[in-house]
């Protein structure tokens, strides 16, 4: 009876206090493993935010240089493969009032919206956030407009300081991301997130005004000092000397950018470079102990010349010799003490034809690019 009662004890399993803890401790391991979680996501989305910032704002200034202003903004609202979907509402006029899923400083001139992504040449993506709500971008409409870019800007920038202390206020362009919280973005539809109210701190950014805030201190608390917007500002785009008109360069693109047309001169041909004035060279070289010279050469702005393929003429070829080689008959001696000689006649003798008729490629290995010229 004893090792029966034993056997029936063994069999009982685990008693209510032990299934209790080990739900316990599994509870704390998948609370550890979810807030873990939820922390790494939350550092993969700032870090892909700041990433595509970095990347939005090195177009914007590559577009200046190409085109001697800044690109007026997209709209928010437009839908996901709609015409205007990231494109200018205006690539000459950003002063117009009446762009769809835009906003205006009507006193500061500014233009709010969303980032022109498709005028930029980067991908459509870079209209989001790591949240997957849509960037603002605001600039100055003088900025913005074609032929007026005089590099003065008026947008301002303060601090989370109470009152605000003015970080800058002639800022051209601003970009920002409105945070995990998505107050007063755009989703990917073109679909207000929740309206831009109450007392937080990143309030500021999504007003449409021509103020925003920035600041290091970072706040995801639910209350008057909040704030979770990634946002850059740059005060200064004239960087250097923009391209002038009539100047041509090399895309690897499908098509010229805004404000370039594509430049039918180089299409299928090498470009080398003019002599200016009267200038001109002569190049020498020696190959196989043999002395060359090109020439004098003079090329003028927009002369063509050249082939792809070409096939050799006879005086184009090298100077050269052929070597026939010939049998010499013997004399002999035929009866009656007579020599006969016989003599070939090499007067009309000729090596025959070899070779073909196909040009050959007159041209080095090569990559294509698309060239295209300032309009």
């Amino acid at each position: 009876m004893r090792v029966y009662h034993e056997i029936r004890k063994n069999e009982d399993g685990f008693t209510m206090i032990e299934m209790m803890v080990v739900i316990i401790i599994v509870g704390i391991l998948v609370g550890s493993f979810a807030s873990g979680f939820m922390i790494y996501l939350d550092q993969a989305r700032t870090k892909q935010t700041n990433e595509r910032l970095e990347k939005i704002k090195e177009a914007i200034n590559l577009y200046l240089e190409l085109n001697e202003k800044l690109p007026c903004t997209a709209s928010l609202t437009a839908e996901i493969d709609a015409a205007g979907f990231g494109k200018e509402v205006d690539a000459t006029n950003c002063k117009n009032t009446d762009f769809d899923g835009t906003f205006r400083d009507a006193v500061l001139k500014v233009r709010i919206g969303a980032v022109p992504v498709r005028s930029l040449n980067i991908p459509d993506e870079y209209s989001f956030d790591g949240w997957g709500n849509r960037f603002f971008y605001a600039v100055q409409e003088t900025l913005a407009t074609e032929g007026e870019y005089n590099g003065v800007g008026r947008i301002k920038v303060v601090d989370s300081h109470s009152p605000p202390n003015q970080i800058t206020n002639s800022a051209h362009f601003v970009i920002f991301s409105a945070g995990e919280d998505g107050v007063g973005s755009y989703n990917r539809s073109g679909i207000q997130v929740s309206a831009c109210n109450g007392n937080a701190q990143d309030i500021e950014n999504c007003d449409m005004d021509a103020r925003f805030r920035s600041t290091l201190l970072f706040s995801a608390a639910n209350n008057a000092r909040h704030f979770d917007d990634i946002i850059y500002y740059q005060n200064r785009t004239k960087q250097g000397q923009v391209v002038p008109s009539g100047a041509v360069m090399a895309f690897n693109l499908d098509s010229c950018p805004d404000g370039w047309s594509i430049y039918n001169m180089a299409r299928g041909r090498f470009i080398i470079g003019m002599t200016p004035g009267a200038f001109t060279f002569n190049q020498n070289y020696n190959y196989n102990s043999r002395h060359w010279s090109s020439g004098d050469r003079v090329y003028y702005l927009g002369q063509r010349g050249g082939y792809a393929n070409w096939l050799q003429g006879e005086d184009e070829l090298a100077l050269h010799d052929h070597k026939l080689n010939m049998r010499q008959r013997n004399a002999s001696s035929e009866g009656s003490g007579r020599i006969m000689m016989e003599y070939l006649d090499t007067g009309n003798m000729r090596t025959d034809n070899t070779g073909g008729l196909t040009p050959m490629e007159n041209i080095p290995p090569y990559v294509a690019l698309l060239y295209c010229q300032k309009d």
